[in-house]
């Protein structure tokens, strides 16, 4: 993050378009501490609004939301120069395009800014536009029949070596528990999922969600290719070759794996000001012009 939003944070206070207010930023975090996973399904604590307060009006030059006085936002509608141009957000019935375009208070659901439903234990997906607040799971729904939003412990049901369902969320493990693929069912064609234990390093393995193998390694099976027992080994360093992990993880913590024309890579990403050839290979993820910059709202 040092190269991402703190970067532009930074460079706006150094401007003098930001005010930082260190009490309000331990307020922030206490609140967000104490909330533990309820903050999930609420708003930020309104102290979280005081950390960083904007200095630049409405009509003037900006390069981050947080230079803008008020409840303005840095729009891209008119970039010069890489600024923007403080605009006020959205109110109620106004046209939108994300929830950060409407008022505080304010979600942008269907293209316009409106006061958020509670969608707890309510319908979901299907032909309804509804999401569930996110520590819930939409269960059930098809393209035609709407489904139910339900809490994840109340879907982490299944025991060890039970049958589990990580593609529909139906049935998930029990807590401590990881869903893995186990086999195939010719019958139906479809691959099969079974509870399984975490293992320790080098151990037998499936692929599975989580990842039965310990922090720093991956399970080498391939059920795409029908073999679906495995070892756990060591993710790959700086210059070795990712591995072709389907769990998600390519390279050691902290490292990503850059894809070549022979070959896919792993490294460590750039700091701002250094060398890049794409966005990935950057920490803010955003390269320009052969360099790794902090976004904003003009980057490309």
């Amino acid at each position: 993050m040092r190269n991402g939003v703190f970067a532009g944070w930074s460079a706006a206070i150094g401007r003098g378009t930001a005010t930082y207010d260190p009490a309000a930023a331990r307020s922030c975090v206490d609140e967000i501490s104490n909330a533990g996973c309820d903050i999930l399904d609420t708003a930020s604590p309104e102290v979280c609004a005081d950390v960083l307060v904007g200095t630049i009006e409405l009509g003037g030059r900006c390069v981050i939301d947080e230079e803008c006085a008020g409840n303005a936002l840095c729009a891209d509608t008119d970039c010069v120069g890489g600024e923007g141009i403080c605009t006020m957000q959205s109110s109620g019935g106004d046209v939108c395009v994300a929830d950060d375009g409407c008022v505080p208070g304010l979600v942008c659901e269907a293209s316009l800014c409106v006061v958020p439903t509670s969608n707890r234990d309510g319908p979901c997906g299907g032909p309804t536009p509804d999401e569930c607040p996110l520590d819930q799971q939409c269960v059930g729904a098809t393209e035609t029949t709407a489904g139910t939003c339900t809490t994840r412990a109340a879907l982490q049901t299944a025991a060890l070596g039970e049958s589990c369902d990580v593609r529909s969320f139906s049935v998930l493990c029990q807590s401590g528990l990881r869903c893995a693929v186990t086999g195939f069912d010719i019958g139906t064609m479809q691959p099969e999922f079974e509870c399984a234990t975490p293992v320790g390093s080098g151990g037998a393995c499936f692929v599975s969600a989580p990842s039965m193998c310990p922090s720093g390694e991956y399970c080498d099976a391939d059920p795409m290719s029908l073999m679906f027992a495995g070892s756990c080994i060591a993710l790959p360093g700086v210059g070795e070759p990712c591995a072709a992990s389907l769990s998600g993880e390519s390279c050691q913590l902290g490292l990503i794996c850059i894809r070549g024309e022979t070959e896919d890579i792993c490294r460590r990403p750039q700091d701002n000001g250094q060398a890049c050839d794409v966005d990935e290979m950057c920490h803010s993820t955003v390269c320009v012009s052969g360099l790794c910059v902090a976004p904003s709202v003009c980057a490309p």
